[in-house]
């Protein structure tokens, strides 16, 4: 058995404890000593193995998939992006990176830093909604429009305004919720390309004033 997959196994049994505490805990990262060891052992055993995974698009995801779960973000959307560069008609790898950038802007708060990270998830989610996305349905949990919306919190009023959002079109313009449209996806893009654009304002606006406020000093 190769270093890579003992780190595989690690890893999955990581993913059957995290699947065991969901009902009293469903966060997707680790929790408690023993997640985290097991995460760790998995991750080192990755890092030890990369010339193995450097051309496999499956194990590059693996190996991202237990970093995020340990919260190193950048160093899972790195290998995400690996991932999509090599197997480039898969589509998981652009959603797993919209995905872990909504994670790091879930877990960021509200300054000018947060609200970048923020506006980078939203810039990411609306690409994957653009060119990969097949239509859905976003019933999986946690969802994709879930996942927004906890991006969103914090500033200001976006995430109450994206949640109505999603609400108008879900009632009048999409498919029903279990059948695979395209009209889920258009729909959603609606309101990420909406929210999108408020966090760029944001993102000029805050740049803006750290600038004046450094000229002052």
């Amino acid at each position: 058995m190769t270093t890579f997959m003992q780190g595989v196994i690690l890893y999955r049994q990581w993913m059957i404890q995290s699947h065991r505490r969901k009902v009293e805990n469903d966060s997707p990262f680790a929790v408690g000593p023993e997640e985290e060891r097991l995460l760790a052992e998995a991750l080192k055993l990755f890092e030890a193995s990369k010339g193995y995974a450097r051309n496999k698009a499956a194990f590059l995801m693996q190996w991202g998939n237990a970093m995020r779960a340990s919260r190193q973000f950048e160093g899972a959307i790195a290998l995400y992006r690996q991932a999509g560069d090599i197997d480039t008609k898969d589509y998981a790898p652009v959603l797993n990176v919209a995905v872990a950038l909504l994670e790091k802007a879930a877990t960021s708060d509200s300054t000018v830093k947060g609200t970048q990270v923020r506006f980078d998830a939203l810039r990411q989610t609306s690409n994957y909604l653009t060119w990969v996305s097949d239509g859905g349905p976003f019933i999986a949990r946690p969802t994709l429009p879930s996942r927004i919306a906890d991006a969103l919190v914090g500033v200001g009023s976006e995430a109450q305004e994206f949640a109505k959002c999603r609400l108008d079109h879900e009632r009048y313009e999409e498919a029903p919720p279990e059948v695979p449209h395209l009209s889920h996806t258009a729909a959603l893009k609606i309101c990420v390309d909406r929210a999108r654009d408020n966090l760029a304002l944001r993102v000029i606006e805050e740049d803006t004033r750290s600038q004046e406020s450094a000229q002052l000093r």
